[in-house]
């Protein structure tokens, strides 16, 4: 409904401007005819202008020729105008076979509903990439805590007992090395 009053609209905007064209090239047409007949009248001495008056055959040609491509635009125009049309109006015809819905409006409420559902979808799905992402990274810092259980369980007491002593050690030398850094200050 709304595209046939869209297209009534610009067929009648498109009527118009052709009529205006016309209307000016009917008053250059006068014009030149006027200005013609002037020169021909002042200059009476002037026999060219005598003979070009005298020829209206030479005169109308040009006319003629830029009338013709005038035309010719015009028309090329209004093919590709009525060529839209006739596509805009196939694709409702299919929306129309394919939805069972006649109206325009209601095809657009549709299709706006069908949009949003599609956005909030879009948006649902990339906070759950968001959250698999995150998971992935949780999983990865797991598994490289279950792989370092592991280690500490195939060690050794023996082992144990030296890499504690090793902690020791390194704390020790830590707090001497804070001892001499506060008495350095």
């Amino acid at each position: 409904m709304a595209l046939k009053a869209k297209h009534e609209i610009d067929k009648f905007t498109f009527e118009h401007k052709i009529l205006d064209l016309q209307e000016k090239l009917a008053e250059r047409d006068d014009t030149e005819l006027e200005n013609t007949k002037t020169k021909g009248g002042n200059e009476k001495g002037d026999g060219q202008s005598q003979e070009a008056f005298s020829n209206p055959v030479a005169l109308l040609k040009p006319r003629l020729s830029r009338w013709q491509a005038n035309n010719k635009e015009k028309r090329q125009l209004m093919d590709m105008y009525t060529r839209n049309v006739e596509v805009i109006e196939h694709a409702f015809s299919q929306i129309e076979k394919a939805t069972g819905i006649s109206s325009v409006e209601e095809i657009v409420t549709t299709f706006i509903k069908a949009e949003e559902q599609n956005y909030s979808l879009f948006n649902y799905v990339n906070m759950l990439n968001s959250d698999i992402d995150m998971i992935n990274e949780q999983n990865k810092h797991i598994s490289a805590q279950i792989s370092h259980h592991q280690q500490l369980q195939k060690m050794s007491n023996a082992e144990k007992d030296q890499f504690a002593e090793r902690l020791q050690q390194e704390i020790a030398e830590t707090k001497e090395s804070n001892k001499v850094k506060d008495q350095q200050i």
